[in-house]
């Protein structure tokens, strides 16, 4: 059977605090930005990133992905977490390079902070459905705490595990196209959600005929297909672009790049998804929910005259006007040789 993930995500900055307070007085300042993969953007003077602050989750699941980024004034050396206001815990926490990071930065040491990338495989097993709140610390190297990250993660009740595979490593909507012009070319769905803030694409209005959709997402299995979903009906497609290192790093393995065309040639209204296929089965919904009013006086693809051969004057010879021209012109030319030949016989005959 055919498992659906929809994961949920907010958006919202959740850095909390940036100042720790050392046994010996000193302040140490820290900054941090849960943006579950991607690079730094700057947007306004400001490294800005999508921070992500909630999670939903199926009853089952082993554990969640958290990805980001921290820089501290003394360097971060362990981790702890906490569940509500239960007892903190030592966790692991996967660290490694972010080169993006360090020029917005400058004033942290880098010696001290070699690798402000941080990966946290956040544990579930054994919690029953429910919300919980998870509180992460770091301490740094002169022995001093901090809380720096806070998630609402809900546990669902009922249904199919969700698929550890369909959990999402990181993703980016760049661009959105209207028709073929671009409409925004970063910070797309900050975009969108600004200027579509009911999520409703009156594509009538707009008259278009289709909405393109440029990106990348990662998750932990691998991509087999990326289409749409209109009215709950999926579509997939050749939506895959080639990818670079960058988002290889950002996403994951298995994370790819990618153009998304949603057609909107249709009567009413539909509510629209962009979907991903893993090779497993398992169709994920991506973080973006919007809505279409077609447009159904717009033009299909292949519907436009001048590329069918069919009915394009140019190119069919059974309606080309140039055709018959060129006959003629060459019964014109068989003619004359033929009344030259007659006339020519006939002063010959006058000749005898």
């Amino acid at each position: 059977m055919k498992k659906i993930l929809s994961i949920m995500l907010a958006v919202a900055i959740i850095c909390m605090g940036a100042i720790a307070v050392h046994a010996d007085g000193d302040v140490g300042q820290f900054n941090c930005y849960i943006d579950q993969g991607g690079t730094v953007s700057v947007h306004d003077g400001n490294p800005s990133k999508l921070a992500v602050t909630s999670f939903e989750v199926g009853l089952g699941t082993e554990s969640v992905s958290i990805r980001g980024w921290l820089l501290s004034e003394f360097g971060p050396k362990s981790f702890k977490y906490y569940i509500d206001a239960g007892d903190a815990k030592d966790i692991a926490v996967a660290q490694g390079p972010r080169d993006d990071v360090y020029p917005h930065f400058s004033a942290y040491d880098r010696e001290l902070n070699p690798t402000p990338g941080v990966n946290i495989e956040v544990p579930l097993t054994g919690l029953a459905a429910g919300e919980y709140v998870f509180t992460f610390i770091f301490v740094d190297n002169n022995g001093a705490e901090a809380e720096f990250y806070e998630a609402d993660i809900t546990i669902v009740a009922g249904g199919e595990v969700v698929d550890p595979l369909a959990e999402m490593k990181g993703y980016s909507f760049d661009e959105i196209h209207f028709n073929d012009t671009p409409v925004v070319s970063s910070f797309a769905k900050d975009w969108f959600n600004t200027n579509y803030p009911d999520g409703v694409i009156d594509a009538a209005a707009e008259n278009l005929s289709k909405i393109g959709f440029y990106g990348w997402v990662g998750f932990k299995g691998e991509i087999d297909q990326l289409g749409y979903k209109l009215d709950g009906v999926e579509t997939y497609g050749d939506f895959k672009l080639e990818t670079g290192q960058d988002v290889l790093n950002a996403g994951g393995q298995y994370a790819t790049r990618f153009r998304i065309w949603v057609p909107t040639v249709f009567e009413g209204g539909k509510e629209a998804r962009l979907i991903a296929k893993l090779t497993n089965g398992t169709v994920v919904e991506l973080p973006l929910e919007f809505s279409i009013d077609g447009n159904p006086n717009g033009t299909v693809p292949g519907d436009d005259p001048g590329t069918d051969p069919g009915t394009d004057p140019g190119t069919d010879p059974g309606t080309d006007p140039g055709t018959p021209a060129e006959t003629s012109d060459m019964t014109m030319v068989l003619f004359i040789v033929a009344a030259a030949a007659i006339v020519l016989v006939i002063l010959r005959k006058k000749a005898f």
